[in-house]
């Protein structure tokens, strides 16, 4: 997910004025920080410090399925706590939708990369504890420019900010409806100019589509006024933050290239199947369900309680089977809980043409339905690197297209604000996590006519043996790393205080 506001860098007097984030500050305000709760929930233990006092293994055994960050601080947690743990990991590696790339010698964060907000944050504090670096970054200066290649003056975006104040008001009156809706209504109440009405929908675009991996039609008009983070600063990871679940999963008995494919908790131990992963990688797709029951060279192992840390499309499509079924209430909740789609593109150039100083660049474009938002890391001190964020169906239509295609579709972006002349990116990189087969998705939202109780849902344990965690199973905190982190500690409280 990325940082959800930024304004454009016009001159000194908005830094005197302190303007920055005005509509997200007070998004934040309508939601409660209750860090303390939080802790006495987790069975009052210190987040991501719960070693046992005795360090004596206990008498069950406990499988979790996945190494992403929920899965890893679960294991981590009960490790610590002296269980038996045993982690089944479908890919190659560990860390889920984390994952660190070197891009032309510089460590990118294919997946997730932020922690959004330092204060009282576990996932940050963990960082602390161990030494593990990261950066603040600022939604400010950003710089914004008109179709016509001019930087769009800090009065009209001070307009654009008041309407879209008055958009996260209205939202309140329509639960129910999709963000495209309730902005049509207050586009109509308005009787907004057309150049306005281009920048009203454009920064609807900018600052909730994309950041929530969905178009104004998947999105529910909750995504408005939710707010997901911690106070503080976002910061970012100058060498990666797949140093998160290394820390995380040192001393781990990860076993990589499983992939499970039934879970039978009927009988007083839980039976886990699982497979090479290159039996069943190229069968899975977002677009159809895989049939795996024939498969013969199964294997399986005996657990006490297990933990699921599978993303919600794949829980969606099915692909892993439950026996017995899971209970009706939390298929619904599955099927209320979507999938969103928001893909990186990284290019590299011999020699940077944007300002120096600025985090983030949009062009408001006519076509706002199909504007993606540009980040630069020259204040991280990496000049050469710029990076394409696209959500929604121009995102599942970019995975389909090879590099090339891609390529043009972002130049083109670009060369509308800087100008025909710049160079060509000599490197790109783009990310699939829509048809990514142990994904099927980049993170979760909620869908109109849904709302973030059937993340609780989700999360709900059955019997105390199958437990579910994961960015798709927190209400407070849907679709972050630190949300994950969070579910994954808190289960394994839940465990040690059975």
């Amino acid at each position: 997910m990325i940082i959800k506001k930024k304004l454009i860098k016009q001159n000194e007097e908005r830094k005197k004025e302190n303007l920055i984030g005005k509509v997200f500050s007070k998004r934040i305000t309508r939601k409660k920080f209750l860090v303390d709760s939080l802790i006495l929930s987790l069975g009052g233990l210190f987040l991501g410090n719960c070693k046992s006092s005795n360090n004596v293994k206990k008498d069950k055994r406990i499988i979790v399925i996945g190494a992403g960050i929920s899965g890893l601080a679960a294991a981590y947690t009960l490790n610590n706590a002296g269980y038996e743990v045993i982690v089944l990991e479908a890919r190659n590696r560990i860390g889920g939708r984390i994952k660190t790339i070197n891009f032309n010698g510089f460590k990118m964060d294919a997946g997730a990369s932020w922690i959004h907000g330092t204060t009282n944050n576990p996932l940050y504090a963990f960082t602390q504890e161990n030494n593990i670096t990261t950066i603040a970054t600022y939604a400010d200066p950003s710089y914004l420019y008109d179709v016509d290649g001019s930087e769009i003056t800090y009065d009209d975006w001070k307009e654009v900010e008041k309407n879209l104040e008055y958009l996260c008001d209205k939202a309140y009156d329509y639960p129910e409806k999709s963000l495209e809706e309730v902005s049509d209504i207050v586009e109509h109440q308005l009787s907004l100019s057309d150049r306005m009405r281009r920048l009203y929908y454009g920064a609807v675009r900018t600052e909730y589509e994309i950041p929530d991996g969905g178009d104004g039609k998947e999105l529910s008009s909750i995504v408005l006024i939710s707010n997901d983070s911690f106070p503080g600063d976002n910061v970012l990871f100058p060498d990666g933050m797949e140093k998160v679940t290394a820390a995380l999963a040192k001393g781990l008995d990860i076993r990589l290239n499983r992939f499970v494919t039934k879970i039978n908790y009927e009988s007083d131990s839980i039976e886990i199947f699982y497979t090479d992963s290159s039996n069943v990688k190229d069968k899975i797709s977002p677009y159809s369900n895989g049939d795996f029951s024939s498969l013969s060279n199964e294997k399986m192992v005996k657990a006490d309680i297990v933990i699921v840390t599978l993303p919600v499309g794949v829980l969606k499509r099915n692909i892993v089977r439950f026996v017995p079924e899971l209970p009706s209430y939390k298929v619904e909740a599955i099927e209320r809980i979507t999938t969103g789609s928001m893909n990186k593109v990284f290019l590299y150039f011999e020699k940077s043409f944007w300002p120096d100083d600025g985090y983030f660049f949009e062009y408001f474009k006519e076509d706002y339905e199909n504007m993606m938002v540009f980040e630069s890391f020259s204040t991280m001190g990496i000049k050469n690197i710029l990076l394409a964020f696209l959500a929604g169906k121009q995102s599942r239509m970019a995975e389909k297209e090879d590099i090339p295609t891609v390529k043009e579709l972002v130049m083109n972006e670009l060369k509308s604000m800087f100008g025909t002349s710049i160079p060509e990116p000599k490197d790109i990189y783009k990310t699939s996590w829509y048809t990514d087969p142990f994904a099927l998705g980049s993170y979760p939202h909620i869908p109109p006519g849904s709302n973030l109780s059937f993340a609780d849902k989700i999360a709900e344990p059955i019997d105390n043996r199958v437990f579910f965690v994961g960015d798709s199973t927190t209400s407070d905190y849907l679709s972050t790393a630190h949300g994950a982190y969070i579910s994954g500690i808190s289960a394994a409280n839940k465990i040690i205080n059975l």
